[in-house]
């Protein structure tokens, strides 16, 4: 279960799931094959891009392995677009989307845009907020996230569960973020060291960092492999 496209998970990693949640739930892929997806309405798309224009929030949205964005000269946007077309087969274009949206990721000036979201948005979308982007502890912006309000990493992982009937006791997850709540509140879940305080008030556990090999030895511990 990941906040990442599954081309971007692809890249990540060799290894061949079962089951891919995506988009933090907005996608889910089993054995490769698409059996779900939730995309944001063409009005809700053009409301958000029209309301992060006008308050000059350096945005981009994506798609299933499309990415769009509006501020050309924003070194952040540069930066993120740059990371991201360095997957394959994932392209990204300058203006309003011409593809379905799952998501969009912000990249915040100061405290005042941040607090605006919440104020604009957080009653009808999903907020997620950190301090850097993919843990370079040079980047110390504002980067968050924007998501539809019913979808969600838990909501995926019910869905999966239910489709192999597996009861949700006998499933686990790792995470480290605010995506990874809703996940937490229905299976066990094990929080690395550096995961955000909320996100640890709702786990099972809470182990080492997520550079370390932490996770294979709490998999290997609950001798399930």
């Amino acid at each position: 279960a990941t906040g990442r496209q599954l081309n971007s998970l692809r890249v990540a990693t060799n290894f061949k799931f079962d089951a891919n949640i995506c988009l933090n739930g907005a996608m889910i892929h089993i054995d490769n094959h698409l059996i779900q997806k939730t995309t944001y309405s063409p009005s809700m798309v053009r409301s958000l891009y029209k309301t992060l224009v006008a308050h000059d929030i350096d945005f981009v949205m994506q798609g299933e392995s499309v990415y769009y964005y509006h501020h050309k000269d924003s070194k952040n946007v540069s930066n993120y677009i740059e990371l991201v077309l360095k997957q394959k087969s994932t392209k990204a274009y300058y203006g309003f989307p011409k593809h379905d949206i799952y998501k969009v990721s912000v990249f915040l000036s100061d405290q005042a845009q941040k607090d605006f979201l919440i104020k604009e948005l957080g009653f009808n979308h999903n907020l997620m907020f950190y301090n850097s982007h993919l843990r370079q502890s040079s980047a110390k912006r504002l980067n968050g996230e924007i998501t539809q309000k019913d979808v969600h990493k838990g909501k995926g992982v019910k869905t999966v569960l239910n489709l192999f009937n597996i009861d949700p006791s006998e499933a686990i997850a790792f995470g480290d973020n605010a995506n990874d709540v809703e996940m937490f509140k229905l299976v066990r879940g094990y929080a690395m060291g550096d995961a955000t305080q909320e996100l640890k008030q709702h786990a099972f556990k809470v182990i080492d960092d997520v550079t370390t090999f932490t996770i294979i030895d709490e998999i290997k511990a609950l001798k399930i492999i």
